[in-house]
């Protein structure tokens, strides 16, 4: 494997306003879709909650009553005050030896599903999906809904987020490693300027629950659109 050229990995997502969003359990309308399962009155509390404090951001022209660097899943009141700790999963199975074998892999919500991965998918350019485009992906879409929330924060409402994320694989001291993962992003934002986009963008990096997972050395460009 040590003279094998590992191709760079890349996953795009695009987002709207958060806002607006139902969840998929209980239908009420959230900041961030993470799945109800309280009872209705439960649910209606929480639900208006999120919209008194939505109103106190609007009242007082965005400022966050809230510190402006942590945790973003915190700067927006949760739907459901049960779910803080969240937890995913996803499985793999492999079947066969390194070079010649094939593997799938599935997530809890079923948008994977028994998808197939292999040397190929990974290491050349077969078809399927691989750990490292997977990362890519995640990383992409979490950072893009952060801003959004971000942007949020400060009053600011986007139309149009959309981010490509490139993970670079490469070999350090012998060992496979993601060295580093770069993210593009461009964005319409009405109201707002270069300054302050480039400043929330940066917030949202650092704040992202994936960024703050990864070691690898990460760097963004950003856009402004008109």
């Amino acid at each position: 494997m040590a003279a094998l050229n590992a191709p760079k990995r890349t996953a795009t997502v695009l987002s709207g306003c958060s806002f607006g969003t139902k969840c998929t359990a209980c239908g009420d309308h959230l900041s961030y879709d993470i799945g109800c399962r309280l009872s209705d009155a439960r649910a209606r509390l929480s639900t208006i909650f999120g919209v008194v404090a939505l109103g106190w951001l609007v009242k007082n022209e965005g400022e966050s009553p809230l510190n402006k660097e942590q945790d973003y899943f915190e700067a927006v009141p949760p739907h459901n005050t049960d779910h803080y700790i969240m937890k995913r999963t996803a499985s793999a199975v492999w079947q066969g030896d390194l070079k010649k074998g094939q593997g799938t892999l599935s997530t809890q919500s079923g948008v994977l599903n028994k998808t197939q991965y292999s040397f190929a998918t990974r290491f050349e350019n077969g078809i399927g999906t691989n750990p490292e485009e997977l990362i890519a992906a995640a990383h992409a879409g979490c950072f893009t809904m952060a801003l959004s929330a971000f942007l949020g924060n400060a009053g600011f409402t986007p139309e149009e987020l959309l981010t490509r994320a490139t993970l670079t694989l490469e070999q350090v001291e012998g060992n496979w490693t993601i060295t580093a993962i770069h993210l593009d992003l461009s964005g319409r934002v009405p109201g707002i300027d270069a300054a302050k986009f480039d400043e929330i963008a940066d917030q949202a990096k650092a704040g992202c629950p994936v960024s703050r997972v990864l070691k690898a050395d990460i760097t963004l460009t950003k856009k402004l659109e008109t």
